[in-house]
């Protein structure tokens, strides 16, 4: 018999359709099957139409096996992503190569031949003692923040005093497999959320992740924030400063929490808390204020003494010797070339100033809130401090050169600049005090024209922002995480605002 010429591969296939029934093909379950059943079909010596038909269905079958085989191709990927285990694990999983093996071990392949959905097996999360942990259990790769740093931008008057490293939220580096062939969206966890959040206008949430910009203004504070102070109309941040504001004042946090440290005072949130509009600031506060401008090494020529050097000289015998000894060794050097030294003081709910100027010999008497009433008892304090550190510096270690003549402190003159004054009803002396500390070098007269809600609040961000906090960069990472959790948990309400809260004192949000 003649083997008939069709003039096509369709011709031959409709043909073979209607003379004979298609034939039940073994289902194929792996490339070796596949590769090894061509090579069986083209060996058999077969003639005329069924060797043709016999080809092209082999064929048609090994191309749909194939497709199959390149289609696990992502799970061989997950495979290999999972081997990615620290070495601090002793056991890792070994890898099956076989295609048709899910990653748990259940076959893809039902006896058909066609792929089937694997039952997903959860494991026990428990390890017995003495065992190593399983891949699942080891630990991911921790976090590492990346600085964007702002070195030598001061744009702001935040930036006056020097900040600790400001850690920008970055993504860990994780190992980029892409899978070409799924289609699932993995966008489910916290960093693809904090990833997609971004500001939409003035008042939405965002993330550290997503905003770039180096200069943040207070308007742009997210409205689904829980904040007892809110940043004033007009204020601009710089880095992580709103998120640090946030951390500070948010309600709910625990008020114990050491914000900033101090072996000298309590810098906890309680403290910083009296920053708020209409409270009194504590002396913990002051007495910060005092380390932060004390810890410019580079500035010998004056001296800034914490609120316990004044009543230790309004009650010389009532206080701890240790104490002025560590007062002298911590906040004192050698007064060759001392120029000024300032000392805060309180008396009767009442903050006030007093500068020793040693060059020009003077007591120079500062008070944003004057009363003809108290004015002498203030200053007749004045002198007992002044009394004191006459004492202290009329001894010779007090001096590098040994020939130095000690000054009578106590018969300086007294001198009242003429000054701005707050508003009875403001508490804000303490404000007041802790600015002419830290604008020492700022300003040509000691008129320091206006304290307001600003003024209070970027104290509070550079006391616990500053080199001279030792946890500064730990509590800006925390207050970027307490960030990016109301960032996200607003994100997936769909961002809706909170009521703000109100101050026993007034309202405390623009």
């Amino acid at each position: 018999m003649e083997l008939q010429k069709e003039k096509s591969v369709e011709e031959a296939v409709k043909r073979r359709k209607r003379g004979t029934k298609d034939e039940s093909l073994e289902p194929v379950t792996t490339v070796d099957d596949a590769v090894s059943g061509v090579a069986d079909h083209t060996q058999k010596a077969s003639t005329g139409d069924n060797m043709i038909l016999g080809i092209l269905t082999t064929q048609a079958n090994q191309i749909q096996a194939l497709t199959a085989v390149v289609a696990q191709h992502g799970r061989v990927l997950e495979l290999l992503a999972s081997l990615n285990v620290p070495a601090s694990c002793d056991k890792k999983p070994k890898m099956d190569l076989n295609l048709n093996l899910h990653p748990s071990g259940v076959d893809i392949y039902g006896k058909n031949g066609t792929l089937q959905e694997p039952v997903k097996v959860v494991a026990n999360a428990g390890t017995l003692s003495g065992e190593a942990p399983t891949r699942q259990q080891c630990p991911p790769p921790e976090q590492v923040d990346v600085a964007r740093g702002l070195s030598g931008q001061t744009p702001t008057r935040m930036s006056r005093v020097n900040k600790g490293k400001a850690g920008t939220r970055q993504p860990a580096s994780e190992l980029n497999l892409q899978r070409k062939l799924s289609f699932k969206d993995e966008g489910n966890s916290s960093e693809d959320l904090i990833r997609n959040i971004r500001s939409t206008g003035p008042g939405s949430p965002w993330t550290f992740y997503t905003h770039r910009s180096a200069d943040i203004k207070s308007e742009e504070t997210p409205k689904c924030l829980d904040l007892s102070f809110w940043p004033p109309p007009g204020m601009q941040f710089v880095g992580h400063e709103l998120a640090v504001a946030a951390y500070i004042f948010g309600n709910g946090l625990s008020p114990s929490e050491i914000l900033v440290e101090n072996e000298h005072c309590i810098g906890n949130r309680e403290a910083l808390l009296t920053l708020r509009p209409g409270e009194e600031v504590v002396d913990d506060v002051i007495n910060l204020v005092v380390a932060m401008v004390s810890s410019n090494k580079a500035e010998k020529r004056r001296w800034w003494l914490p609120t316990t050097f004044a009543q230790i000289a309004s009650n010389p015998g009532h206080h701890c010797k240790a104490t002025l000894d560590y007062i002298v060794a911590k906040y004192t050097g050698f007064a060759d070339n001392l120029l000024k030294i300032y000392v805060p003081l309180h008396m009767r709910g009442h903050w006030y100033l007093m500068i020793v100027d040693m060059w020009d010999e003077n007591l120079i008497y500062l008070d944003s809130l004057k009363s003809s009433v108290d004015r002498q008892a203030r200053i007749d304090k004045m002198l007992e401090v002044a009394r004191l550190l006459e004492l202290l510096l009329s001894e010779t270690s007090s001096y590098f050169g040994k020939t130095t003549v000690p000054k009578s402190i106590s018969k300086f003159r007294i001198q009242e600049p003429q000054i701005s004054q707050q508003a009875a009803d403001s508490n804000d002396c303490g404000v007041w005090v802790a600015e002419w500390m830290i604008q020492y070098d700022l300003w040509a007269s000691y008129d320091l024209q206006v304290i307001n809600e600003h003024t209070r609040m970027t104290i509070a961000v550079d006391l616990v922002m500053g080199e001279h906090n030792p946890i500064s960069e730990e509590v800006q990472q925390k207050a970027v995480q307490f960030w990016d959790t109301n960032m996200i948990c607003s994100y997936l309400k769909g961002a809706r605002p909170r009521k703000r809260t109100r101050s026993p004192v007034g309202p405390l949000s623009p």
